[in-house]
Parts: C-alpha cells; structure tokens; sequence
C-alpha cells in the first residue's frame, strides 16, 4: 500500500517516467524512503507562507521539470535549472534565491546536509531607482483624465507611505480605527499603523463601498486584473506636458515617498520604521508608540513638501 501511495504521488508530480531504475530503487527502498526530494520539500515549505510570498515559491517550485533528491542537487543541476529560465536576470536570481530558502529549510530541519549554492553565485542587475521627480508626483496627483481612478490609487498609496498594491485593495472598512488604518501586510504579515491624513481621507470618500475601505477592487474581476489594469494606466497618462512617466507602476509610490522623506532629511531609522524595515531592537511598548508618533509626523512632513 505504501509503495502504490508513492508510485501515485511520482506519477501526479509527473516525474516518475524520467527517474531512472536507481532513483525508483531509492524511492521505494525501506532505508531511502525518509529521504526528501527538492519538490515535497518545497510543498512543505509553501504551506508555511502566505499571499503573494506563497504564490512565489508556488510559481519557482512549478518551473522545476525534474525532481531530485536533496543529496544530489549539485551546482551542475543548479547552473542547468538557472539556464532553462527565459527571464530577465533578476527574476531569474528570485527563483534561485526561493531555492535557496528551501534547502536551507531543509538543512535547518535535518533532511540534508547538501548545499550546492557554496560554490553557486546568484548573479544580479542593479535596480533601477523606482522613484518620481516631485513634480511629476504632482502631475500624477493631478490628472484629470480618464485613467482618473487609477492616479488616485496611487497617490492614495503614496499618502498611506506606500501601502502595497494588495494590501490597500484587499483592505476593509472595519480596518479603520481611531482614525488609523491597521492592517497586517500579506507579503510578509508585519503589522502596519498608518495615521489617515486629510488628503488620503478625500480620496477614501471619493470611492465609498460597503465592505472594502475603497471600491477599486470593484472595478476588475480579480485583483490580478486590476494590478494589469493600473500599470498600463499609469504608463500611459499624459498631460499637457506629455505623458508623465513611461515606465511607472505602483511600487513607485513606496519608493518616492522614501526618497523624498530623506530628501527633507527625516532620518533613516524614521524612514525606516515608516516602511516596516527591520533594525535594532524594539524593546517596549513605549518605544513603539514613540515611533508612530514620528512616523506620523514624517509623513505629514512629506506631505506637506509636495502641496
């Protein structure tokens, strides 16, 4: 009964016809059956993520066509996966790194003691910086065209200090409180406190719903839809002047509001906190009030640069 519950698992993976006589040997050996393989670890390491981190691993764990045994992964196999990627060499490196996470977890939890990235480099391109001019921040917050909805979810964003995409579409009424709008972000779980300023306020008003704090969600079937639809809007806005940034996207927001809170000289660990960046130590519950306190006033600081 065992070996016909893994005989179904390797054919619904759909690797038993490409493993060889010895790796179904090993498969259904009695002394090799605790040994884990790249992909039932890789499952076991997704069931502890969550939104969109999950549906990273997800996606890395469904670009890997083969299923080796932790022990026989070597820079050979990594370097060979790394050239089967059609991807830019950043998105490339992300997958590279999520396997990387894996056989450390695996590692952590003594299912190996393989680690082939020792002598494996994850190469990587500088980042473009994603950030706005304030002056065509402006010219973002004040279009007035037909992609109108979507300039005001971004600015929207940029006054909630560059509140991600999902987390701000997926956000409910119920998640206002005394003026403050808690949420944990999905990404990573971290909780997040952000003071609702007058402006942001304005633009809440202007898209009422019953259960969301603001209805852009409504305006597409899914989320996904909408992410597509926004960053061609922004792309494509234009003003007098002309269009206004050929490349923006909503993680432009998050990045102009730290650029330009540094560049009225807020100090990096306000910056830092205001973006949820993990340093130092917190250590009492007063510390961390002390810190919203200048978060808030960081942003209104920001805020007020760009009227």
């Amino acid at each position: 009964m065992q070996i016909d519950k893994i005989l179904l698992s390797l054919e619904l993976d759909g690797v038993l016809l490409s493993l060889t006589d010895a790796q179904l040997r090993s498969y259904l050996s009695k002394d090799v059956l605790p040994t884990h393989t790249l992909r039932s670890v890789f499952r076991e390491f997704i069931d502890t993520k969550h939104g969109n981190t999950k549906r990273l691993y997800d996606e890395t764990m469904r670009k890997i066509t083969d299923d080796p045994l932790l022990d026989d992964i070597t820079v050979t196999w990594l370097q060979r996966f790394y050239d089967s990627l059609d991807l830019a060499v950043n998105t490339k490196a992300i997958h590279m790194r999520n396997i990387r996470a894996v056989i450390n977890f695996a590692i952590d939890r003594e299912y190996t003691r393989n680690y082939p990235f020792r002598k494996f480099k994850i190469l990587k391109e500088k980042t473009k910086h994603r950030d706005l001019s304030v002056e065509d921040l402006r010219r973002v917050r004040d279009y007035q065209g037909k992609w109108k909805p979507f300039s005001d979810c971004f600015i929207l964003s940029f006054y909630l200090i560059g509140i991600n995409l999902t987390d701000l579409l997926h956000a409910k009424k119920t998640s206002v409180k005394n003026g403050r709008l808690e949420y944990t972000r999905m990404k990573t779980g971290k909780h997040y406190s952000v003071k609702i300023e007058p402006e942001a306020q304005a633009i809440i008003d202007r898209y009422p719903d019953d259960e969301l704090l603001v209805s852009f969600l409504r305006m597409y079937k899914n989320y996904d839809g909408f992410k597509r639809g926004i960053n061609y809007a922004l792309k494509m806005m234009r003003d007098d002047a002309g269009i206004i940034c050929q490349d923006l996207t909503t993680y432009h927001a998050r990045h102009t509001w730290a650029s330009i809170a540094a560049g009225i000289d807020i100090t990096r660990d306000i910056i830092s906190e205001a973006l949820g960046h993990e340093y130092g130590s917190r250590v009492t519950s007063v510390y961390v009030n002390f810190n919203l306190k200048k978060v808030d006033q960081a942003n209104r600081k920001v805020l007020d640069y760009i009227r």
